[in-house]
């Protein structure tokens, strides 16, 4: 049996995610009605960014904007307003608060979490933060970097599933049992690897471990320059699909297809700035919007960096005070981003969209 809630004109039903304005019923996206019901079953609390996305990205690797993308369908939806809402209220460096009134008999308990598959199959995986084995040990940005990368390409492998970068990179430090890891993420397999940065080169160790015994299945060494990382992540990308799947990766499919190469300044640039997109305060997201500028200074037609330059402005007119001016500064970026890499990201509004960095 369903269970309704009414809020205003509207009644939400949240068994089957439906919506109804009236006795019309206003179609939402799957992922949007999920949010919504996370909403509407904590109404009057904030719901933390970090809660919505375990919930329900928990095997998928998205970005913090595709939460955004959802509230602003939602607020389409319910003709909303981000600088005065009647229903969904943005919690600067919290999250989100549902702030319409419930009707009385509208109470409905929580539903109790699913608890994850104890037996993965094979084609399951996480990728951790690589360890930085450099000298200096000041590599951290370049270490994430290339494991996201990494997340991203592996996404695109057909009947992959991979653990979302807020999962995976919950183990950051050495020393972590691999089977407990595994286990807890609901993987059967582990990539892991180190980085080694000396000048402008590179030494990238990688290894594909079992979850269920712990052991190698696959590793290589790789040396190479800075600007050959995209080669780097192709060739571990590809001896993955097919150590998992028994197959190479299909044509567009390889992140030297997808993202536009560079030259390595800019790329250290642009991966010291994705390091910031994700702590979601306005000065971090301010340091992060300078890091892509020099990026931008280094390498102008570098579409990745427009399009992480629009998100930056995206989520700090979302996030802190909706001011035109950084509005404008998404608009500009997100177009130069579409000119240069239309495969980067998919734009459906000015605001509230879905920028893939």
């Amino acid at each position: 049996m369903e269970q309704r809630i009414s809020f205003g004109n509207y009644r939400f039903d949240t068994d089957s995610g439906r919506l109804w304005s009236g006795a019309e019923e206003v179609r939402i996206t799957p992922k949007a009605s999920a949010v919504l019901r996370m909403l509407v079953m904590q109404a009057g609390e904030p719901v933390a960014k970090e809660e919505l996305f375990a919930a329900i990205w928990k095997d998928t690797a998205v970005s913090d904007d595709a939460l955004t993308s959802c509230i602003q369908e939602l607020r389409r939806a319910f003709d909303d307003d981000a600088k005065q809402p009647r229903y969904i209220e943005t919690r600067h460096r919290r999250g989100y608060r549902f702030v319409a009134a419930l009707s009385a008999n509208s109470e409905t308990p929580a539903q109790p979490a699913v608890a994850a598959s104890t037996s993965p199959d094979m084609d399951s995986i996480a990728v951790l933060p690589f360890m930085d084995m450099s000298p200096e040990r000041n590599q951290d940005y370049l270490c994430e970097g290339l494991a996201e990368e990494l997340i991203n390409a592996l996404t695109r492998v057909d009947g992959l599933r991979v653990a979302s970068r807020t999962a995976s990179f919950q183990f950051r430090n050495a020393g972590e049992d691999i089977r407990a890891v595994g286990q807890h993420l609901g993987v059967a397999t582990i990539l892991e690897g180190s980085v080694r940065k000396v000048d402008d080169r590179l030494r990238v160790t990688v290894q594909l471990i079992e979850v269920a015994n712990g052991y190698h299945r696959w590793s290589q060494r790789f040396d190479r320059k800075l600007d050959d990382v995209l080669a780097i992540q192709d060739d571990v990308a590809e001896s993955i699909a097919i150590s998992l799947r028994g197959s190479v990766l299909s044509p567009g499919k390889k992140p030297s297809d997808i993202r536009p190469r560079t030259i390595g300044g800019a790329y250290e640039c642009y991966l010291r700035g994705r390091q910031y997109l994700h702590l979601m305060n306005e000065s971090d997201l301010a340091t992060g919007a300078e890091m892509f500028e020099k990026a931008l200074n280094l390498d102008p037609g570098y579409g990745p960096a427009w399009a992480c330059l629009a998100a930056v402005h995206a989520t700090l007119y979302e996030w802190f005070g909706a001011k035109a001016e950084e509005l404008a500064k998404a608009d500009r970026a997100s177009y130069r981003a579409l000119e240069l890499a239309p495969g980067l990201l998919s734009l459906t509004r000015l605001v509230g969209l879905s920028y893939r960095c």
